[in-house]
């Protein structure tokens, strides 16, 4: 059976009354920090942290495009 597609890492941050701007940075600070932790560790990163970058990327486009 096919693994179902989860929510991104962060997407609980949407679910938040603060700003669109900081939920965004703190999304961005949690896999900054758990891809250094895994570079330590000599490990590449996970397809989380792809899809969760990628998840980011996404919304900032979406900020741009409508002035926000």
């Amino acid at each position: 059976m096919p693994k179902k597609d989860e929510e991104p890492m962060g997407a609980h941050w949407n679910e938040t009354a603060y700003p669109k701007n900081y939920q965004l940075y703190r999304r961005v600070e949690t896999v900054a920090t758990q891809l250094e932790k895994r570079r330590q560790n000599g490990w590449t990163p996970l397809r989380k942290h792809i899809v969760e970058l990628y998840d980011i990327s996404i919304q900032l486009k979406v900020m741009k495009v409508s002035g926000k």
